[in-house]
């Protein structure tokens, strides 16, 4: 299973939801742990609130 933040830059649900369906077939399952913006937005995946995390609050995480 692939865990991933999704980090929103357009509004085109069709093309969103095609990838997620296509990374969830490859990874045989896809838990997303959180979703960022450039403005605070709400998803729900799986029944589910998908935490925000603003993009301020995001480190490269390499030291």
């Amino acid at each position: 299973m692939l865990k991933v933040l999704i980090w929103i830059v357009s509004n085109d649900s069709r093309f969103f939801q095609g990838a997620m369906s296509i990374l969830e077939r490859q990874h045989n399952g896809l838990e997303v742990i959180g979703v960022t913006a450039n403005e605070e937005i709400g998803l729900v995946k799986d029944g589910r609130n998908v935490p925000f995390i603003p993009l301020d609050r995001l480190t490269g995480g390499g030291g």
